[in-house]
């Protein structure tokens, strides 16, 4: 049977809107991934080619003061990733939560695709090679 639930279910709540992207803070997402801030944050630097343009923008001092922290405890939002980079960070991180989320989003575009092609959804592909 198909898991159709996208593996980034549980984030809408904390999306935020900066600069005109939905984007989760990175104090957020370690929370998502269940890992440390610090941890989050040094695997993101020393995977820095994986974030594409559009995965992650750096937050100034001045925009990270514009989320509080909900306690004094959490560290400052450095930066903010969009849907492409939450999904990326799974495939950094470490936590069996990042590892299941990696796996479950290889398995929901796969499934979804199947599902779509079943449905005679236009799966991508040239119908005719020579129509082209």
């Amino acid at each position: 049977s198909m898991n159709l639930r996208d593996p980034l279910h549980g984030i809408e709540q904390k999306l935020l809107l900066v600069r005109g992207h939905w984007v989760l803070l990175d104090v957020d997402a370690a929370d998502f991934y269940q890992v440390q801030v610090r941890a989050l944050r040094m695997a993101v630097s020393r995977n820095l080619t994986r974030f594409a343009r559009g995965f992650v923008f750096k937050l100034s001092k001045a925009g990270a003061r514009e989320f509080p922290a909900a306690f004094a405890w959490q560290p400052v939002p450095a930066y903010a990733y969009t849907k492409a980079g939450v999904a990326m960070l799974s495939s950094v991180l470490k936590s069996k939560k990042a590892i299941q989320v990696s796996i479950d989003i290889i398995r929901y575009r796969i499934d979804n695709r199947r599902l779509f092609v079943e449905l005679g959804g236009y799966d991508g592909l040239p119908k005719n090679p020579e129509s082209q």
